[in-house]
């Protein structure tokens, strides 16, 4: 074997030491494609890790801002309707209030309306301020007028509301009632006394007794008496009763009249004529009543009475009491009511 030989086992060596570098190579080359593709694998992995991450949080965000805003639309709900609740509740008091305020006015209304029709049409209640018709009737006294007994004028309606003229339904009053009516000479105040004179008759007081039509009205029974007026003057003379006819079928009225003196000028009158349409009034306290005996220009001067100006027929005493105390001594009250007078007739 020669040189040749050698050189053949050597090439022989390079080609087999050439394998094993191509071989490492591709074992290399192998290796590194291998993890190449664990790592594409790791980061295809990781991506779809990070990305379902991603979508988790996301969604988790997602979720989580529902919730805040589901709970956000609860809480505008809740608010709105505590709100509505709050509003009808409002509501409901204030229509309550209001329903409550209604029936208060329509009360108020109705009661007003009643009371004007019982005022207008049928009963109206006054108080005796002065003496002018002592015995009969006491300051103090709280009577029962009714309206409809001489049927109806402006002075039957509130604030004499000037509707039509004359009387409708009208009744003529008989000598002796005892009658409201509207003074001549200032129609806003009333007056009350008895009716003395119808149309036609002939009235006179002579030496202090009453004549009517030519003839002396008996006074009998008298006794002695004692009163005191308005000014808290005292008043004492002598109470008879008084029998005056009436014009009502010959019927006799009997009164009590209080007399102080036969003298003065009230005690000594011309022979008066009542007018058609008017009457003669006089207070049954003879000497302290400005009636139809004062027949001048004066202002307290009552003359005739129209048939117009009556407001009612006196009926019934309902209650009565003695002012001589003020009001706030209050253990006074028991006694001042005058009991016995509760619901009186009033004659």
């Amino acid at each position: 074997m020669g040189k040749f030989d050698t050189l053949k086992e050597e090439h022989e060596d390079l080609k087999k030491q050439n394998a094993e570098v191509l071989a490492k190579i591709e074992d290399t080359k192998g290796r590194d494609r291998r993890e190449r593709d664990e790592s594409e694998k790791k980061c295809h992995e990781a991506e779809v890790r990070g990305g379902e991450k991603a979508n988790a949080e996301l969604e988790g965000e997602y979720r989580e801002e529902k919730r805040m805003r589901d709970s956000d639309d609860r809480d505008d709900r809740e608010g709105y309707n505590v709100a509505a609740d709050h509003l009808l509740v409002g509501k409901g008091q204030s229509v309550v209030s209001s329903q409550i305020v209604w029936e208060y006015v329509c009360t108020f209304i109705a009661v007003v309306v009643i009371v004007c029709v019982i005022r207008t049409f049928f009963f109206e209640s006054f108080v005796i301020p002065s003496g002018s018709m002592i015995p009969t009737l006491q300051i103090g006294d709280y009577i029962w007028v009714s309206k409809y007994t001489y049927g109806y004028s402006r002075y039957s309606f509130p604030f004499s509301m000037n509707l039509f003229s004359g009387r409708i339904w009208g009744s003529k009053p008989h000598r002796g009632d005892v009658v409201v009516f509207r003074f001549t000479k200032d129609t806003s105040i009333d007056y009350i006394k008895r009716v003395i004179g119808v149309p036609g008759d002939h009235v006179q007081m002579i030496k202090g007794h009453l004549y009517l039509n030519g003839k002396i009205v008996p006074c009998v029974n008298p006794h002695n008496y004692v009163a005191h007026d308005e000014n808290h003057v005292d008043l004492i003379g002598k109470v008879c009763t008084e029998e005056l006819p009436s014009n009502d079928s010959g019927r006799i009225v009997r009164h009590q009249v209080l007399k102080l003196t036969d003298a003065g000028a009230w005690n000594n009158t011309p022979e008066y004529v009542v007018p058609p349409g008017y009457y003669f009034m006089m207070g049954d306290n003879r000497d302290d009543s400005a009636d139809s005996r004062f027949m001048g220009d004066d202002p307290k001067d009552l003359g005739f009475v129209p048939f117009e100006n009556l407001v009612g027929k006196a009926q019934r005493i309902f209650f009565s009491v003695i002012d001589d105390h003020l009001g706030w001594q209050v253990w006074h009250w028991p006694v001042e009511i005058r009991w016995s007078r509760m619901l009186q007739s009033i004659l």
